[in-house]
């Protein structure tokens, strides 16, 4: 299948916009919705219930680092088929949780790379890979 330029945002890179949008917030409903398939391994194994918004948006950013930025701009891309290749640029934004159960910030610097969405089903989400760096 022939590899397409997308223009700088195109649907992908609108569908990854509107993910790290609400891991940003956070919304745990939104994030569920917007950033992964219905039947995502990862999804169907997390107890949802367990987690607040906070506590969720930080076990996704520790999983999946392309979700970790912040202030995402998206430089363009290609479309393959079903698969797609954004360039992005942000800030990485690393957090965790402490036994108290407080969120703290980690870490925080510029980051740029790819990252890769699929389309199942009309509706574009992110594929889990990428390349990020410093």
């Amino acid at each position: 299948m022939p590899r397409h330029c997308l223009p700088t945002v195109g649907d992908p890179g609108k569908a990854y916009k509107a993910c790290v949008d609400a891991v940003a917030k956070p919304d745990k409903a939104a994030m569920v919705a917007l950033c992964f398939a219905k039947d995502d391994p990862w999804i169907k194994k997390a107890n949802l219930d367990y987690f607040t918004n906070e506590t969720f948006q930080v076990a996704v950013r520790i999983e999946w680092p392309a979700l970790r930025l912040i202030d995402v701009k998206i430089t363009g891309g290609q479309l393959t088929g079903d698969d797609a290749e954004i360039s992005v640029q942000g800030t990485m934004l690393l957090q965790r949780e402490e036994p108290t159960g407080d969120i703290v910030e980690v870490d925080r610097y510029p980051a740029k790379g790819t990252v890769k969405l699929q389309r199942k089903d009309g509706v574009w989400r992110y594929a889990g890979t990428e390349k990020l760096e410093k």
